[in-house]
């Protein structure tokens, strides 16, 4: 009879501990969320740290209780983890990359596109550069009615002379590369009839985007002159998170983003340059 009540208390006991966690957890979150963000790290470090001390605890403590304790304690775990994971998805950010080359990189970027694909960036030479699998996407997505938007820097721009300087490469170098890859847009448009259009800014972009089927966004930044680009980091951006409003995601932004360069833009003739 003793060991059956001592029983009771222990699992009362566990149950007590780990309501109060959640209520100190809950109520700990809204204070840190109106404070700094690094405060966020410590706040995190400090639920990790307590989950560890608190499975060991209970391993040393009440051994016959400890699977019953691990799982409970494991629930929480999760618990903490979708909770600040949500903020992120309900912000359309459902993933990113530490390098583009070891994620979704260009070849498998292309394979996503199935109805429609946009594109700002340099010259387009990493997804022009996976030839087969660039057709293969343009095909695809080709619609009478929806062209596949090229957002591109024009061959005569005086900075990639600048960027080829800093990087140590022949000054012509990058202004051929664009080149190169409005020859294979220009055989796209004109020789297979693939509804194209291309434009080209004044001003060089922050951000390489790519909107893949209305929904999807992979978003980068530059480091001109260093590196090929594909060792940088990459989001994966949706359109309309968890059922949420567009205006709600990140997605929303970075495609106004581009409209706007785009309304601005010139459009090109499949000629010049060429």
């Amino acid at each position: 009879m003793g060991s059956a009540i001592q029983d009771t208390i222990n699992e009362i006991s566990i149950q007590i501990i780990y309501s109060i966690v959640i209520v100190v957890y809950k109520t700990a979150r809204r204070w840190i969320e109106r404070r700094h963000p690094l405060v966020k790290l410590v706040y995190l470090a400090t639920i990790a740290i307590f989950f560890v001390a608190s499975t060991i605890t209970a391993f040393n403590t009440i051994p016959n209780y400890f699977i019953y304790s691990f799982f409970i304690t494991f629930g929480l775990l999760l618990y903490v983890l979708v909770g600040e994971l949500s903020v992120l998805w309900k912000l359309g950010i459902l993933g990113a990359d530490r390098a583009i080359a070891k994620g979704i990189d260009y070849r498998k970027a292309l394979q996503m596109c199935k109805d429609s694909m946009d594109f700002l960036g340099i010259g387009a030479s990493k997804l022009v550069g996976v030839r087969e699998d660039f057709r293969s996407a343009v095909s695809r997505c080709h619609r009478d009615h929806r062209p596949i938007r090229l957002l591109l820097c024009p061959p005569d721009h005086a900075e990639l002379i600048q960027i080829a300087s800093r990087a140590g490469r022949p000054a012509t170098e990058y202004q051929a590369t664009v080149k190169k890859s409005l020859g294979e847009l220009r055989d796209l448009k004109i020789g297979k009839k693939m509804n194209i259009e291309v434009r080209f800014y004044t001003k060089l972009p922050l951000f390489r985007l790519m909107f893949i089927n209305d929904n999807i966004c992979l978003a980068s930044h530059y480091i001109l002159g260093e590196g090929d680009g594909s060792q940088l980091p990459q989001l994966h951006i949706i359109s309309k998170p968890l059922g949420n409003r567009d205006i709600e995601s990140m997605y929303y932004p970075l495609n106004r983003y581009f409209m706007n360069m785009w309304d601005e833009a010139t459009p090109w003739d499949f000629q010049k340059y060429l």
